[in-house]
């Protein structure tokens, strides 16, 4: 499993925010194994790009994916 902490260091809240990770070589994502705080987004897909819930100062959320190696 592929973990990735998303937080809002700063002082305002963050809008609109899309989350989009690479995977590395050798490297196969999951279908269907996106988690963001643990709640399952099985339509989301890493390597394309997702939108994260607005994030107040200092929040933060967890992404989590499973990946392959190949």
């Amino acid at each position: 499993m592929h973990t990735v902490a998303v937080t809002n260091n700063s002082q305002t809240k963050l809008f609109d925010m899309l989350f989009k990770d690479t995977m590395s070589d050798g490297a196969t994502y999951v279908p269907g194994s996106v988690k963001i705080d643990g709640t399952p987004y099985p339509a989301y897909d890493p390597q394309s790009g997702f939108p994260i819930a607005d994030l107040a100062a200092g929040a933060a959320a967890t992404v989590e994916f499973d990946v392959e190696v190949n």
